[in-house]
């Protein structure tokens, strides 16, 4: 009454209402509230991005509980183009530590929009921009610390490094793999805050090809102790071992690891001659070209 329904000065009241009706298990009247919410705030979206961007992100996922896929994706991938925009506006001229510390702690709607896709769904162009998102945003801190080291910008395409530089830049027989380690939200259960677990994805531009593949490759607390019981039998003195047969413990491990991590997406690369790997969370500890296949071979030999 003192501000009027309409003020922005209300909106973090109606946020804090629509998430007590979320978990008293009133999915409408939330809903309902985060609409109101956004509308107040795109009036001045640039001046409101930061909480606009989490608004439409929570009310994204409700929408997405009732079935709403296709506009679940469209406010996830909007919530994360104001958040990076936001963020490269408020990171200007801060130290490296705490653009990093602000980039941890930003709002985003691209988990959402990976794990929409994990779950089965694809709207219509979803998997392109989905990683045109993945391409712009996971960069960001390294692009501010390069400009405050004085990058020069002469050559630096237009617009930046999106999805449509990267298919223009690689040659025809080459091919592109790239991993994602993502959040994704459990249901908010009634009285209790959602919990998070982690997955991985992948998005590949097989060769010759200008259409991206997304797979669900599973969860991180599947991949990631094949991935350390690898590199720990691998990168072990076999002469201090107890195993009476510490390689062959090690191609065990590492084959079960090239089965989870790569063969779900081999044949995705088509003809490709070159494969351009981009790791993420622990895909980083992984020397692909060192897995096992078979008897006595490795990957780089396939």
């Amino acid at each position: 009454r003192a501000f009027g329904a309409g003020s922005p000065l209300v909106v973090s009241a109606m946020i804090d209402l629509a998430k007590i009706e979320e978990q008293d298990g009133d999915r409408e009247a939330a809903i309902r509230l985060y609409e109101r919410s956004a509308g107040i705030l795109e009036r001045d979206p640039a001046l409101h991005a930061s909480l606009l961007s989490s608004t439409l992100v929570a009310h994204a996922r409700l929408i997405l509980g009732r079935g709403d896929a296709p506009l679940a994706m469209e406010e996830s991938l909007r919530s994360e183009a104001l958040a990076r925009e936001h963020f490269q506006v408020a990171s200007r001229g801060l130290p490296e530590e705490e653009s990093l510390r602000l980039q941890s702690i930003r709002s985003s709607g691209l988990w959402l929009a990976l794990e929409i896709l994990s779950d089965g769904h694809r709207p219509e162009r979803s998997i392109g921009r989905t990683f045109e998102e993945v391409i712009r945003s996971r960069a960001l801190v390294l692009d501010q610390m390069a400009g405050h080291h004085g990058r020069d910008e002469a050559h630096a395409p237009r617009g930046g490094i999106g999805l449509e530089v990267i298919r223009d830049a690689l040659p025809r027989d080459v091919a592109l793999v790239a991993w994602v380690r993502h959040a994704v939200s459990s249901a908010v259960q009634r009285g209790q805050p959602p919990t998070e677990e982690a997955r991985y994805s992948v998005f590949t531009l097989p060769a010759g090809s200008r259409e991206p593949v997304f797979t669900a490759m599973g969860d991180a607390a599947v991949i990631e102790p094949l991935v350390l019981q690898w590199r720990s039998l691998a990168g072990s003195d076999p002469r201090r071992s107890d195993d009476p047969d510490p390689e062959g413990s090690a191609r065990a491990a590492g084959q079960r690891l090239r089965e989870a991590i790569w063969d779900p997406i081999a044949k995705q690369v088509g003809p490709a001659r070159r494969i351009f790997i981009i790791p993420d969370g622990a895909i980083n500890l992984v020397s692909f070209p060192a897995l096992p296949v078979a008897q006595q071979r490795y990957l780089v030999e396939e």
